[in-house]
């Protein structure tokens, strides 16, 4: 498994005994450049167009998708699984079209294919297995090839630990949705987009974008041949407006567009014993929040993709899987709750009840996790002290804070010490028969920034 993963590899030949080849064992490899290959009859093992291997006895894919940009993936007539990890991190897939023979989508299949937007189910398919998209942030449409009862009935999505939301929050197309006599266009004045797909945010007042309608010639219909009517276009969700058709025309057209919640105004970061806290200001109408999180990686000299924190309902949340130096940055997302859809009886939203694509990410936010120092004792002199405490060579140094009351404000003075090696330093010229407060923390330079760990404990002394 995972032979070749990663690697730089370009180009390779499969001797004509291979029995199998592992699950994920060309996964990331973005060199694998597409050819089009022909079956090889001493050969179970071929190549299609996008370079998609497959076995012609097992009829089972088995790799990743090394493909050309805007890649759109249709599977040949004799694929029936797609495998675990077979497209994880296809960062260049935008559409996949999967074909009657495939029944089973198997285990993180397509997960972190950021950029996918659309797939087309077939009937035949009957489950999908967990975490077969997660990751997938841009999937807007699901093609099912078949009615929703049909889905309904035969089609099970694994919705353990949320990591299909992206799947299962997209809007779903059913071949027993009537046909319209013509189509919609939104103004692009009214309604911005995110690939394809159009959307507002929510402010508490209905929405009612601008749009054309045309025939499916591209005929523009005059205003006066239709009445239209919106639909669930006020709190975040999806917003509808019907058009129903007179006079010279007859039927229906109908069209979409998102409400997204607003994003959070303000986000702080911070370290704390356990780990980061994050805290952020509250959205109306929102039912919870997802947090994300990227790490600073030295091997990559730059920002990794993004993790997520699902399901969290209060205003702030603690990240205890952080190391310490490793820079982080994070942002977070409202969502909202599960709801009936007025026009096709749907459940809107995901996995208990959430939805997450519809949210704007609030301001990103960095720090260095820094952890806590503990000041090990206080000695007392004539008119000074000396201060002791655990120290890390990890971080850029220290600052020592003291003052005559609990609060730090009185009589207060600051020492910083740029030596990490240097646990101890003595405090000088302090006032007689005063007692003083002491405390310490570690600080460190990142990239010109200087960011700050959590205060120590609190020590305490009465000065000669």
């Amino acid at each position: 498994m995972f032979a070749f993963a990663y690697s730089g590899l370009e180009s390779f030949y499969i001797e004509a005994s291979t029995e199998s080849i592992g699950r994920g064992a060309f996964s990331f490899c973005r060199n694998l450049l597409p050819k089009n290959f022909s079956e090889d009859p001493r050969n179970r093992y071929y190549l299609i167009d996008d370079g998609v291997l497959l076995t012609g006895d097992e009829k089972t894919l088995h790799t990743y998708l090394c493909a050309k940009p805007q890649s759109i993936f249709y599977t040949p007539d004799r694929v029936t699984d797609i495998l675990d990890y077979a497209f994880s991190g296809a960062e260049n897939l935008v559409s996949v079209k999967l074909q009657d023979p495939v029944r089973i989508i198997k285990s993180y299949a397509f997960s972190e294919c950021s950029n996918l937007e659309d797939i087309t189910i077939p009937l035949n398919v009957t489950s999908i297995d967990e975490g077969a998209f997660a990751f997938c942030y841009k999937l807007s449409d699901v093609y099912y090839l078949g009615t929703e009862s049909e889905r309904n009935e035969e089609l099970t999505v694994c919705e353990d630990s949320g990591l299909n939301d992206d799947l299962l929050n997209a809007t779903w197309h059913y071949l027993d949705k009537p046909e319209s006599d013509g189509t919609i266009e939104w103004n692009p004045n009214d309604l911005q987009f995110k690939g394809t797909t159009p959307y507002t945010v929510a402010d508490g007042t209905p929405k009612t974008p601008r749009f054309t309608v045309k025939l499916k010639d591209g005929t523009v219909v005059s205003s006066e041949k239709y009445t239209y009517e919106y639909r669930e276009n006020t709190d975040a969700g999806t917003a509808y407006v019907i058009v129903k058709f007179k006079k010279d025309y007859a039927g229906k057209v109908k069209a979409w567009f998102k409400i997204y919640l607003p994003a959070t105004t303000t986000t702080t970061v911070a370290n704390v014993k356990d780990g980061i806290k994050i805290s952020w200001s509250k959205v109306e109408g929102a039912a919870g929040y997802v947090i994300y999180r990227r790490a600073w990686s030295t091997t990559t000299d730059g920002w990794t993709t993004f993790e997520r924190w699902n399901n969290t309902t209060a205003l702030n949340w603690t990240d205890t899987k952080v190391y310490a130096g490793t820079r982080y940055q994070y942002g977070v997302k409202a969502y909202f709750a599960r709801r009936t859809d007025p026009v096709t009886g749907a459940q809107i939203g995901g996995n208990v009840g959430d939805n997450f694509n519809l949210g704007e990410i609030g301001p990103l936010k960095t720090t260095v996790r820094i952890t806590t120092r503990t000041l090990k004792s206080l000695t007392a002199g004539s008119k000074k002290m000396t201060a002791a405490w655990d120290g890390s060579s990890v971080f850029s140094g220290y600052q020592i804070q003291y003052a005559t009351d609990k609060n730090f404000r009185q009589n207060a003075a600051a020492i910083k010490i740029a030596n990490p090696k240097t646990t101890s330093t003595v405090i000088k010229n302090l006032l007689s028969g005063k007692t003083y407060y002491v405390r310490v923390r570690s600080y460190h330079v990142f990239n010109g920034m200087t960011y700050f760990g959590e205060w120590s404990n609190v020590k305490s002394f009465k000065v000669k």
